[in-house]
C-alpha cells in the first residue's frame, strides 16, 4: 500500500507543483518592471527556512533536464552559502533581515482532478488502469497549455469524479506531500490543490531567483475578496488542509479559518500549538505534568531561574555524568483486552539501546542541567543543554535577537526560555485525529548516546509497541496534550520524556513524521500514518474510484493502539571522521548492506564526495545516512543493529592532516580494506530522499 513514485528519479510527482510552462515567467513581472506602487517588502532569515523545511525543489543550478535536486543537504546550498556570505560581512541588525518585494501577481490555486473513463468494455485494461489526474491547464493529458484535450469517441470522453478535495501547502517531498496527493486522487477519487505558504514563495524567490511559482502561492489572507476569489477558481469544495512544511502551519491555520472549515472539520488558528512555551502552559493548564519552565527578557532572568533549577557555576558542578535511569515500569506485558498479532510476539518494548538512551542526569551527585532555547523552533536547533551558569550566558547570548523561525517580518526572539531538564528515555508517537477522535499510527524509541563530544546523538528510532503499560502511559498523556490545544483534527508528530513517574511533553508538532516512515510502518505494524490520515478526512465519502479498494483504509477498524508484527526501526549513520575524505570503506559499507535485517540503505552524497570535507555527527542534521532495518527474530534484528553501529567508526577514510584522530575513521588501505577513492567516484544520483 506503498506505490512507488510516478517517475525514476523519485522525487517529482506525475504533475509537479511546478510543472507551468516554462514560458510561464516571461509573462510575470521582473524585479526592474515592478513598481512599488502596492507591493510590499517581505523580510525573512534564509537559515531559519532552511531549519524548517525538507522539500525535492526544482533547482535551476541543476544539470538534470527536470531542473530538480532531491537531496535536502544540496537543496539550499546555494541560499546558504549567500546566507553565509551575508553574515561574513559583519552586517548591523537591519542587514540581517532579507526583504523582497512581493509581486501584485494574484495567486492562483494549481489544482488536480482525477477523472475515470467510461467505456463500454467492461474489465479492460483500460478501466484496470490507475487514475490520471486532469491538471486546470490540460497538461495531464499530455496537452500544452491551451490546448484541446483529445477524446477519442465519446465513450473515452474523461468524466472528472470529485466534488470534494484537500489543499496541501509546501508540496513537496515524494514520500510525503506528493504521496498524499497521488493517494487521495486515486484512492478516494478527490481533487487536490497544491500551495505554497508566504515563507516559502519569499525564499524561492529571493534565494532561487525563481519566478514560476509565485502564482501558487496561498491567497492574501489579510483580504477575503482575494481568499473568496482564489477559492472561486477551485471547481470543487476544500474540505481538508495538510501542510507538509514546519514553516507553513501558521499560513494552514490561518487558510483554514478564511475558508470557512473551522470548527467543523478544521482547529483554527493557535500559537500554541508552536510555541513551545505557551505550548507547555497550556497542558500544564491541563493539569499535565511538565517540565518548569521560564520566558526570560535578560540575562539575569536567566541565570537565577537556572539557579532555581539547580544550575550552578562550572567549578562546582563539575562535569556531566551518563546514569542509567530506574525501571519505568515493571509490567511491560499487553494489558487485558490488548491487541495480539497474527503472529503471538512478545510484547515489543524496545531492544536497540536499552541500557544507552538514558539521558544526562547528575541529580544524584548534586549536579543540575537546564535546557536554554527558543520558544519558536524546529529540529533542536539552537537547543542547549547548559550544565553550568557560562554554557546558559553563552546559550541566552546565542538566542536573544536572533530571528525567529518562519518569520515574515524579520521578527527577532525578545526573550529566550529556560527550561528543566526532563531526564528519562524519549518518544515520538505519530498522532491521526479525526473530529477529537485520537489514533497512535506509530509509537518510536529513540536510542540516543554520547558520541563525538555530543550527549545525544541519534542511533536509532526504533517502532515499539503502543498498547503495553508504558505505551498506554505515552499515548494517552499525548492524547490530552493535543486536546489542550484544542487539537481534533490531521497529523501530529509528538514527543516526550517518559521517567519513572510517567511523560513530560518535549513538543508538538502538527505535521508529518519527517522521514520516509510509511515503507516501515506499512510492514511491521500494517498500516502508516499517510493512509491514515486520508481515511480520516475523505473516507466518509459515498463513492470511490473503481478498483481502488486496496488502496484505502477503514478509520473505524484502525485500532487506537497499534502493536507490531515485526521488529523494526530507522538506523541513523552515525560518522565518526572528520576531514577531507580520501575514501569510502567498502567492506564495512557492503556487510552493513548485505544485513538480513537491512531493507533499504543510502548514505548522503556529501559523505560520498571524494576530495570533500565530512565532519562528524554530532545531531540529526549531520547523520552520513540511514537504513531501514527489519526482522521477525529479535536476536538477529539486535545483533545485527549492534553491528551496524560498531561498524560505524569505520565507514569514511580521511585524510590524516585533516582528522583530529578521536573517534577515528579507518586510514589503513591495505590489501584487506578496499575502498572507494580518487580512481572511483559516487555521485548519489541514485540515492533516495532521506
Amino acid at each position: 500500500n506503498h506505490p512507488p513514485p510516478d517517475d525514476e528519479n523519485n522525487c517529482t510527482p506525475r504533475h509537479s507543483l511546478f510543472s507551468a510552462p516554462t514560458d510561464l515567467e516571461d509573462d510575470l513581472p521582473s524585479p526592474d518592471t515592478v513598481s512599488s506602487e502596492g507591493a510590499t517588502e517581505i523580510c525573512f532569515d534564509p537559515q531559519s527556512f532552511e531549519r524548517g523545511l525538507d522539500p525535492c525543489i526544482p533547482d535551476p543550478t541543476s544539470d538534470d533536464d527536470d531542473g530538480v535536486d532531491c537531496d535536502p543537504r544540496k537543496v539550499f546550498e546555494v541560499a546558504l552559502q549567500e546566507a553565509k556570505a551575508h553574515e561574513d560581512l559583519g552586517a548591523d541588525e537591519e542587514e540581517d533581515e532579507i526583504c523582497v518585494v512581493a509581486y501584485n501577481t494574484p495567486a492562483m490555486p494549481r489544482y488536480e482532478i482525477p477523472v475515470i473513463r467510461s467505456s463500454e468494455n467492461e474489465g479492460s485494461q483500460e478501466d484496470d488502469e490507475d487514475l490520471s489526474a486532469l491538471a486546470m491547464d490540460g497538461e495531464a493529458l499530455g496537452g500544452d497549455e491551451g490546448d484541446e484535450v483529445p477524446i477519442s469517441g465519446a465513450e473515452n470522453e474523461p468524466k472528472a469524479m470529485c466534488d470534494r478535495g484537500i489543499v496541501i501547502i509546501d508540496n513537496f517531498s515524494p514520500y510525503h506531500g506528493n504521496y498524499l496527493a497521488r493517494m487521495a486522487r486515486e484512492a478516494y477519487g478527490a481533487g487536490v490543490v497544491s500551495a505554497l505558504s508566504e515563507y516559502v514563495t519569499g525564499f524561492l524567490y529571493q534565494e532561487r531567483g525563481m519566478t514560476q511559482h509565485l502564482t501558487d502561492r496561498i491567497p492574501d489572507l489579510d483580504s477575503m475578496e482575494d481568499v473568496e476569489r482564489w477559492v472561486n477558481e477551485i471547481p470543487f469544495e476544500i474540505i481538508a488542509i495538510i501542510c507538509e512544511s514546519d514553516s507553513g502551519l501558521d499560513d494552514a491555520e490561518r487558510l483554514g479559518e478564511a475558508l470557512g472549515l473551522y470548527p467543523d472539520r478544521h482547529d483554527g488558528f493557535n500559537a500554541a500549538r508552536r510555541n513551545k512555551f505557551l505550548m507547555n502552559e497550556a497542558c500544564e493548564s491541563a493539569d499535565l505534568r511538565v517540565v518548569r519552565q521560564k520566558m526570560c527578557e535578560t540575562l539575569e532572568e536567566a541565570l537565577d531561574f537556572a539557579s532555581e533549577l539547580g544550575v550552578r557555576n562550572r567549578e562546582d558542578n563539575g562535569d556531566a555524568d551518563i546514569l542509567e535511569s530506574s525501571e519505568l515500569f515493571d509490567d511491560n506485558t499487553r494489558g487485558e483486552g490488548g491487541q495480539e498479532d497474527e503472529l503471538h510476539m512478545p510484547s515489543n518494548n524496545g531492544l536497540l539501546g536499552a541500557a544507552t538512551n538514558d539521558h544526562t542526569d547528575g541529580s544524584s551527585l548534586g549536579k543540575r542541567y537546564c535546557v536554554v532555547k527558543p520558544s519558536r523552533g524546529v529540529a533542536s536547533d539552537d537547543v542547549h543543554l547548559c550544565p553550568d551558569l557560562d554554557s546558559v550566558q553563552t546559550a541566552f547570548t546565542r538566542i536573544k535577537s536572533s530571528s525567529v523561525f518562519g518569520s515574515m517580518h524579520g521578527e527577532k526572539h525578545d526573550k529566550v526560555l529556560v527550561q528543566e531538564f526532563a531526564a528519562g528515555t524519549e518518544y515520538a508517537i505519530d498522532i491521526v485525529s479525526k473530529a477529537g477522535h485520537h489514533k497512535v499510527a506509530a509509537l518510536w524509541r529513540y536510542d540516543k548516546r554520547p558520541a563525538n563530544g555530543a550527549s545525544f546523538v541519534y542511533h536509532a528510532t526504533e517502532l515499539v509497541d503502543a498498547d503495553t503499560d508504558v505505551g498506554r502511559a505515552i499515548c494517552e498523556y499525548v492524547m490530552d496534550a493535543l486536546n489542550a490545544l484544542n487539537v481534533h483534527w490531521g497529523i501530529s508528530h509528538n514527543e516526550v520524556i517518559v521517567d519513572a513517574e510517567g511523560p513530560r511533553l518535549v513538543e508538538v508538532n502538527l505535521r508529518q513524521h519527517n522521514t520516509d516512515f510509511a515503507p516501515l510502518t506499512s510492514a511491521c505494524i500494517g498500516y502508516n500514518a499517510l493512509d491514515m490520515l486520508l481515511a480520516a478526512y475523505l473516507g466518509d465519502a459515498e463513492e470511490f474510484p473503481p478498483n481502488s479498494e486496496h488502496k484505502r483504509l477503514d478509520w473505524d477498524s484502525l485500532p487506537d493502539l497499534p502493536v507490531t508484527r515485526a521488529y523494526g526501526a530507522i538506523a541513523h549513520l552515525v560518522s565518526h571522521s572528520e576531514g577531507i575524505l580520501t575514501g569510502l570503506n567498502i567492506p564495512a559499507l557492503e556487510d552493513i548492506e548485505q544485513m538480513e535485517s537491512v531493507l533499504a540503505m543510502e548514505l548522503y552524497p556529501h559523505y560520498t564526495a571524494i576530495g570533500e570535507h565530512i565532519e562528524k555527527t554530532v545531531d540529526i542534521r549531520t547523520d552520513s545516512g540511514w537504513l531501514h532495518i527489519m526482522n521477525d527474530d529479535p536476536v538477529k534484528f539486535k545483533a545485527e543493529y549492534d553491528r551496524v553501529v560498531d561498524l560505524m567508526p569505520h565507514m569514511f577514510l580521511v585524510d590524516e592532516g585533516e582528522n583530529d584522530g578521536e573517534g577515528g575513521a579507518d586510514r589503513d588501505k591495505s590489501e584487506n580494506s578496499r575502498t572507494l577513492g580518487d580512481d572511483e567516484s559516487s555521485t548519489g544520483e541514485e540515492a533516495g530522499s532521506p
